[in-house]
């Protein structure tokens, strides 16, 4: 039987574990600098706000495509857990693998036995109408989706690169 741990509590010889988290930050599905191998990374966190990276590699990053949306709980079942790659851009300790092997369940909204975990305390949220009363060098998360994005470009004179994208929120 799965034992309920926080994320501090796993570790790569823990075996059968459930985990609660919500997803506080989704990367878009990329390549590696070969070419050879496309994943994407998520940052979740539990319920005293702990935070690892979970990995998604290749038909794992569709297979999981409706999950891991932002802000939303999950119980996590026995994901592979590894050390941090020495190339990784985390500061976490391990990561988590999910694969075709981890079951991933979401928690809906109004569920009677499981409880959503409440919005991050490290998180300042602001929606669109307010973002013009902030004030210079204040910094804050908006609460949006990237509807559309274009590649990096440069400047006419190709001294600046920039990047145009389109974001909403759920307004």
């Amino acid at each position: 039987m799965e034992e309920r741990l926080n994320i501090s509590e796993i570790t790569p010889q823990t075996t059968e574990w459930i985990c609660k988290v919500q997803v506080v930050d989704k990367f878009r599905p990329r390549d590696s600098r070969d070419q050879r191998v496309r994943f994407q990374t998520i940052i979740v966190q539990d319920e005293s706000e702990e935070q690892i990276c979970v990995i998604l590699y290749g038909d794992d990053i569709r297979r999981y495509d409706n999950l891991f949306e932002l802000f939303e709980t999950y119980l996590i079942l026995t994901a592979k857990v590894r050390n941090t790659l020495p190339y990784s851009l985390h500061s976490c300790q391990f990561e988590w693998v999910v694969d075709m092997i981890t079951i991933v369940e979401s928690i809906p909204k109004n569920n009677e036995k499981e409880a959503m975990l409440p919005p991050s305390s490290r998180l300042s949220t602001i929606s669109f109408l307010d973002v013009e009363q902030q004030h210079c060098g204040v910094e804050f998360d908006l609460l949006a989706v990237v509807a559309n994005y274009r590649e990096m470009q440069y400047t006419s004179d190709q001294t600046k690169r920039f990047q145009e994208a389109i974001v909403m929120d759920n307004m």
